[in-house]
Parts: C-alpha cells; structure tokens; sequence
C-alpha cells in the first residue's frame, strides 16, 4: 500500500514537473522589424521564442500593448515576458536576464540591434561615436528605448521622447522640433526610402549604439520557474547560434532590404 502511495506521488510529482508552463508574452507587435514584426507574434525573434520553448515543454501566448505599458504589465505580473530587451540599469529591476558571471550571457541573445543618428539633410549634427557636435536641441528618441536613454543620460544630452514610432520620430525631426533622431538601423533605414523622408533625412555613418537584446523574463515568473527558464534561454542560444536559424534572419533582412528600396 505504501509502495503504491509513493509511486502516486512520484507520478503526479514528475508530471507536474514537466507539465507545460504557460508564459505571457506582451509584445509591440511592430516599432522594429525584423525583431517583432507582427502584432500576432509572428516576427524572426518571436519565432526563436516560440520554437525554444516548444523544445522545453513552455506554451506562450502573445498580446499587444505599447513597450511601456508592456513593461508595466510585467512589473505588475500582468504580463510575464517581452521579446527583446537590452541589458541596461533601467530595466534590470523589473526583468530577470540570462546571466554569465556579472552580466547577461551573449550567448543566449534573441538578437544583436544597431541604433544610428538621423538627421535633416544640409544639417550640421554630427556623432563621432563618443559625442555631439553641432547639437542646440534635445534628442528625439522613441518613446520607452530605455537603452538610449541610459546612454544620452551618460553623456548628459537631453531627450525628447514625444515620438511613439519611427514615423513620428522623423516627423518631429523634419518639422525641426530637433536637430537630430535616434533609431533603429533597418525599421529606419527602410524609411529613408519613402515619401516624405526621401532626400530630407539621413543616417549618419557610425552607430550610436550596437548592443545585444535578450528575452526579458519577470522576475516573479523566474523565481517561480528558474530551472525551465533557465533551460528556455539555453534552447533560445542553441537556436539562434544555429547555422538554420542565422540563414533565416539573413534571409529576412534581406527580403525587407529589398522591399525598401521599390
């Protein structure tokens, strides 16, 4: 009787341990593309999360919601997890990161994103990759880059966030509400091609910024979950280290490169 009492347990023990987890994701659905192109969560980065975590038994579900109002449902648990997030002071309270000694583990990135320096063509701005020149008004940065905004705090320069995407950051810069923008280097750069910013605005040559983002995960969820969060992140590196997976983000790049520039 005992003997059949403890493999009971033992059962419903081992099958709660690998019982799927359910994760939260809330995600901008579209501000940078290739990372997070569709508001269904079906962008590159979205799909690397959505095939790790099939691997380690983790279901996810997707919704929308601008990134600060992402970052307030994951503070207040309403929300588990964003898909891409910087390692940066700003953001290290609310999300637990993959980590390797004192830092996030490179090695378990979602994806490696470059921001450059926009401005008006004729314009005298420039950025030699340590600082500003010709600068006489704050910033326009996207509204909730928290990375961008740990690096302008830095170098003391202001900020104006007013902008929500990369569309009405380079409105405000043509209507000369700043001097200069900062923005991601493909969502923008595809920009450049189009009307009205065709010939009026210009990326400068040295980026402002080439960092690595991870798959930010609550710090509830993770203390809760650590060993098959733990585990998602290992699959997420295996993954996006892969040969497969590498072609496949070229191949996206590649495809939307191209589409800009019809």
């Amino acid at each position: 009787m005992r003997r059949s009492l403890a493999a009971v347990i033992l059962f419903f023990a081992t099958w709660s341990s690998n019982a799927a987890v359910p994760l939260r994701i809330c995600t901008d659905g579209g501000i940078r593309l290739p990372t997070i192109m569709t508001s269904d969560g079906q962008g590159i980065v979205d799909q690397l999360i959505r095939d790790a975590a099939r691997e380690v038994g983790m279901e996810v579900e997707f919704r929308v919601a601008p990134t600060a109002r992402c970052r307030e449902e994951v503070n207040h648990d309403l929300a588990d997890a964003f898909p891409v997030v910087p390692y940066t002071r700003l953001l290290t309270a609310i999300f637990a990161y993959p980590m390797r000694g004192q830092g996030a583990d490179p090695a378990r990135a979602v994806v490696r994103e470059r921001v450059f320096v926009f401005r008006r063509v004729g314009t005298s701005v420039d950025w030699n990759g340590r600082r500003f020149s010709g600068l006489q008004t704050p910033v326009l940065v996207p509204a909730a880059a928290a990375l961008l905004l740990d690096h302008l705090a830095v170098l003391q320069v202001p900020v104006d966030m007013s902008g929500h995407s990369p569309q009405s950051v380079f409105d405000k810069l043509l209507a000369k509400r700043a001097d200069a923008a900062l923005c991601w280097e493909l969502a923008c750069a595809m920009l450049l091609a189009k009307l009205p910013y065709a010939d009026k605005v210009e990326m400068l040559p040295t980026p402002f910024t080439d960092e690595l983002y991870y798959f930010g995960i609550s710090r509830r969820f993770y203390e809760a979950h650590t060993d098959q969060v733990e585990r998602l992140w290992d699959a997420i590196g295996h993954i996006a280290q892969s040969q497969a997976y590498k072609q496949k983000y070229r191949s996206v790049v590649d495809d939307l490169k191209k589409k800009s520039k019809r």
